[in-house]
C-alpha cells in the first residue's frame, strides 16, 4: 500500500510539473490560468503545479488545461 501511495504522489508531481510547463509555454500567468480554469485564485493551481497537493489532480482540470494550453 505504501508503494501505491508513493506512486500516486509521484504521478501527481509529474502531472503538476507538466501542467506548469504547458502554462509557461502559453505565456499565461498562474493567476490568469487559474481564473480561466475556474478557480477564484491561484492557490489550488499553485499547489497542483508545485506537487505540494499530492492527494490527486482533478481529472476535469487536466481536460480544461489541455484545451486552454
Amino acid at each position: 500500500m505504501l508503494s501505491s501511495k508513493l506512486d500516486s504522489a509521484q504521478l501527481a508531481k509529474n502531472i503538476g510539473a507538466r501542467l506548469r510547463a504547458a502554462r509557461e509555454l502559453t505565456n499565461l500567468t498562474q493567476t490568469e490560468a487559474a481564473k480561466r480554469l475556474g478557480y477564484q485564485n491561484s492557490s489550488k493551481l499553485s499547489k497542483i503545479e508545485n506537487g505540494s497537493d499530492t492527494r490527486s489532480v482533478p481529472l476535469p482540470l487536466i481536460f480544461k488545461a489541455a484545451k486552454l494550453y
